[in-house]
């Protein structure tokens, strides 16, 4: 996907994630910082030049990252990356039950308030990096 069409996606997850209320839903906001991250995490790499538009992350970690790639990941998108990784982890326990392997069974924890918290604070840090980069 090119960098344009990920700015509009971004801006629509945006426009989502400010009409939920941190109080009442956790699971909506927990699962749009992700995909909100995931969005911007692949504006960074085309804008930096890390991946070619044709190359999109899903994840952090999936599709696998290629090391003659990998070796184009600065400190402080590695850091960015570390941030994502919070909200997907998160994302897998809190949205899918996920406490461990993807096989073992699955039990969904009682909603933390200070996750969602964080989960918030994590993407505005994401968003501030990505809006710093497409300015470059």
């Amino acid at each position: 996907m090119d960098i344009a069409t990920h700015l509009n996606l971004a801006r629509q997850w945006e426009a989502t994630l400010e009409k939920l209320s941190p109080e009442e839903d956790h699971i909506a906001i927990i699962e749009i910082c992700m995909m909100l991250g995931t969005t911007l995490l692949n504006t960074i790499f085309h804008k930096r030049g890390i991946r070619e538009e044709e190359y999109d992350q899903n994840h952090t970690t999936r599709p696998p990252i290629p090391k003659e790639v990998e070796v184009k990941i600065t400190s402080e998108v590695r850091d960015i990356m570390d941030e994502l990784h919070y909200i997907e982890q998160m994302r897998g326990l809190y949205c899918r039950g996920i406490s461990g392997k993807l096989r073992d069974p699955r039990d969904l924890p009682d909603l933390d308030p200070a996750v969602t918290a964080k989960c918030l604070s994590k993407i505005e840090k994401i968003r501030r990096f990505a809006a710093k980069v497409m300015e470059e």
